[in-house]
């Protein structure tokens, strides 16, 4: 027969060349110590492969190199692959050459015969491509259903990160990483009704009750809740994005201190994609507020830290802890900074306080334009270096936080923002969301020229602020007006306040081009259509806002300039008031089916007090994800229907 091993030889003379090139490098192997490498030929049939992947998976020998000593040669009717292990001891060498023989000596010659003659060159492939297989799997294509085909429970975001990440890198830049979800205390997402409760759309002010509330054990472990429960008829199951759509960039290494590599663009990028009016397979979620005060383990933290929520904030590592909190318990679409607007008025040295009951408050308010000169730094003085010295704890919490939430695997968008200027002027001269709010009123009657100083002055710090957010990690801005209710009129919003906006969104926009601008002008929604207007890519409505005529505000000839977000009632997701998991599922849906899936961030309204059920919380994204991702199927079949209509009718005519 033809030896695959050196021409056409007998059994036996096969064996013995085989004993004698293993003894000779043994010799060689020792005269070499510690260098010892034991090479062992693999013939090329399917019984000498297993041979060789036994040996290959067998502790502690591991596969170093795949290439031939330049004595070995092959037939043409057969390739011999080389396969070097290292090995620890004479000892292990020879017990290597004795497997190697036995299992040749069991290979049938008439089978390694049949093999070879007919493919000879394939089976010199098989090792790289047996080890390739696992590294080349396609990415799984996201599940399609009917449209009347019920949606089933997703598995946890947790599990399905993990499986993205053990995934090899096309694999995991084909597949979604799970939801996150963030926004703290922070008075900046969305605030509700009462402000000093706040702490989204303006400053977080938290309750007596926040501050001193006990707390149990920090559930920085805490489980993820099980998947909400689904009636018989009402199976629902949150779709995972598909692969066609994620666009993963290259990893780049952090520019701090770390070991983790961070990823440029998040591989869950559906905010990302939804704020730039782009097409998407479901409708992306995050919640103004969605840490801090609903949240059973964000109690327990700051009771075993023992810290007030200022004190928090002044701490990289607990800003860190409580803006991963959320996004491990719901599956959101992106993360928020967790923070509060009035970190720029401390940074400009004005004090900031929360006695506690009374929300955060400025004891020390400007009483008129004189103390602009003697209290707060000239427009010169704002640079980035400013922020670097007076904001530097905040940035080095979003850098914490972007490699906390890489090594948690939570590979979404991370926001970034700030208060508008006119609603730090409103804190700033009236000190309290409760009390003196007429103050910013009388300064822009009284001073409108030192208002509009002060104002730029603000504007500056707002956008260095944010530009160094991005810098530092923020994949996405939003802007907080959150007192735009408190600036009399019209008038005095579009003298006062736009300016201002615009001036933001302008300059971020040239220094970021590819950063979405978010803006939020609570209580003055109405003023959407001049917002849509000035650069910024999503614009929010709040809960008093029509949804009816909420798109047609920011339309030009029937095409959207913006992308919305917003406008779910939080007090929906309250046990207290009746809620239920029925109720919830029930208004997402009208939420959807009002503003439409596509070219929408499902949010609230207004922050989150405190008093919401993390399960409501859950069953809201829950339902926001799996609702929207069986209209947008259900519209796209529709539209292939109507289409291949029109094709027939065209034949036909």
């Amino acid at each position: 027969m033809a030896s695959p091993f050196v021409g056409s030889m007998s059994a036996p003379i096969v064996l013995a060349q085989i004993i004698y090139i293993c003894a000779f490098w043994l010799t060689l192997s020792h005269a070499f110590a510690p260098l010892s490498m034991v090479p062992f030929m693999a013939t090329t049939t399917s019984r000498s492969l297993s041979t060789t992947k036994l040996l290959s998976s067998s502790a502690p020998h591991r596969y170093h190199s795949m290439t031939r000593p330049p004595f070995l040669t092959s037939s043409t009717t057969g390739v011999t692959s080389l396969v070097i292990l290292s090995a620890s001891s004479q000892e292990e060498d020879l017990e290597l050459t004795r497997q190697i023989i036995l299992g040749h000596l069991k290979t049938s010659p008439s089978a390694e015969a049949d093999t070879t003659s007919e493919n000879p060159t394939a089976a010199a492939n098989d090792d790289d491509a047996a080890d390739d297989k696992e590294d080349d799997a396609p990415p799984q294509e996201p599940v399609e259903h009917s449209a009347d085909e019920p949606i089933e429970e997703p598995a946890s975001s947790t599990e399905a990160e993990d499986a993205v990440l053990e995934e090899s890198p096309e694999a995991e830049a084909d597949t979604m990483s799970e939801s996150a979800t963030t926004d703290d205390d922070k008075e900046d997402d969305a605030p509700a009704p009462d402000p000093e409760d706040e702490t989204t759309s303006e400053p977080i002010e938290e309750s007596a009750k926040d501050d001193d509330a006990p707390a149990q054990d920090p559930v920085e472990d805490a489980p993820a809740q099980d998947p909400v429960e689904e009636t018989a008829n009402e199976s629902i199951e949150e779709p995972t994005a598909s692969a066609e759509a994620t666009s993963p960039e290259t990893p780049v290494a952090a520019s701090f201190s770390s070991n983790v590599v961070l990823e440029e663009r998040p591989r869950n990028d559906l905010m990302i994609r939804a704020a730039l009016g782009q097409d998407v397979e479901m409708t992306p979620v995050w919640l103004f507020r969605q840490a801090g005060r609903h949240l059973p383990e964000y109690q327990a933290y700051k009771e075993k830290l023992g810290k007030s929520f200022l004190e928090l904030l002044a701490s990289p590592e607990s800003v860190a802890e409580c803006t991963m909190q959320p996004l491990r318990r719901y599956n959101v679409d992106a993360a928020i900074l967790f923070s509060d607007i009035l970190v720029v008025p401390q940074a400009l040295g004005i004090q900031v306080t929360m006695p506690g009951g009374v929300g955060i408050q400025v004891p020390s308010p400007l009483q008129d334009p004189s103390e602009i000169a003697t209290r707060l730094p000239s427009l010169s003085d704002i640079t980035p270096q400013f922020v670097q010295d007076k904001l530097g704890h905040v940035l080095a919490a979003v850098q914490q936080i972007r490699v906390q939430m890489a090594e948690e695997r939570k590979s979404i968008p991370l926001i970034g923002f700030s208060a508008a200027p006119w609603t730090l002027f409103f804190y700033m001269v009236g000190g309290s969301s409760k009390k003196n709010t007429d103050a910013g009123i009388k300064w822009m009657e009284d001073y409108p020229e030192d208002t509009q100083a002060l104002l730029q002055l603000l504007t500056r710090v707002v956008i260095e602020y944010m530009a160094a957010q991005v810098d530092a990690g923020a994949h996405m801005l939003q802007v907080f007006e959150a007192m735009g209710m408190m600036m009399g009129s019209d008038d005095n919003f579009k003298t006062f306040a736009l300016p201002c906006l615009q001036q933001i969104a302008q300059e971020l926009k040239q220094r970021y081009p590819d950063i979405p601008l978010m803006v939020f002008a609570r209580g003055a929604c109405h003023m959407n259509g001049e917002l849509s207007k000035l650069g910024y890519n999503v614009v929010t409505i709040d809960g008093s806002t029509d949804r009816a005529t909420a798109r047609q505000a920011v339309q030009t000839d029937g095409s959207s300039r913006v992308t919305l977000q917003g406008n779910y009632d939080p007090a929906e997701l309250i046990e207290a008031n009746g809620k239920t998991v029925q109720t919830v599922r029930m208004t997402a849906k009208q939420l959807l089916m009002e503003l439409g899936p596509q070219q929408l961030i499902a949010n609230l309204g207004e922050g989150l007090g405190g008093k919401e059920s993390p399960q409501l919380v859950e069953t809201f994204v829950h339902a926001i994800h799996a609702e929207s991702a069986a209209m947008i199927r259900i519209a796209k079949q529709e539209a292939a229907t109507a289409a291949a209509a029109a094709a027939v009718q065209t034949v036909a005519a």
